[in-house]
């Protein structure tokens, strides 16, 4: 995994192939997605909307390259973006 510094300084986590720019928020929603959450809970959980939490679901099935949500989680931990544990 590496780190991407973007124009303006924000900074995006990069890990395998297909994961093009994993940020520190997806890998937070991924890490709560793992532990059997949904939507109302995550979004509970980091004080952000339902509609938040749905928009990056969105793009990581899109980054990784999937259709569900266990197959972001399965991927995920596949290429280390998040801890298997």
């Amino acid at each position: 995994m590496g780190l991407n510094v973007k124009p303006g300084g924000s900074r995006e986590h990069v890990g395998g192939e297909r994961s093009r720019g994993i940020t520190e928020r997806e890998r937070e929603i991924l890490k709560w997605l793992k532990a059997g959450k949904d939507t109302w809970d995550i979004s509970t959980i980091m004080r952000i909307t339902q509609r938040t939490v749905h928009f990056h679901v969105q793009n990581l099935k899109k980054k990784l390259d999937v259709s569900t949500r266990a197959q972001a989680v399965a991927v995920a931990i596949e290429r280390e973006l998040i801890d298997r544990g």
